[in-house]
């Protein structure tokens, strides 16, 4: 998926593995949460994992 994201979109990818680029960096891993309250989504890779704000992502994609 890429062009604008939309929550449908991203309730769409839940549980699947997504490229996130924001602030200039690529996240990689499994798209495991969305709050759309606070307008952030978490993405986790094994151990790891990243929590960013939903109108800071510059691309969004399935990988």
């Amino acid at each position: 998926m890429q062009g604008e994201i939309t929550p449908k979109g991203l309730k769409a990818s839940l549980g699947k593995r997504v490229e996130v680029i924001a602030f200039g960096l690529a996240y990689v891993g499994r798209l495991e949460k969305i709050d759309m309250k606070n307008g952030t989504i978490k993405i986790v890779d094994r151990k790891d994992y990243v929590i960013l704000e939903i109108e800071r992502i510059e691309a969004f994609r399935h990988v």
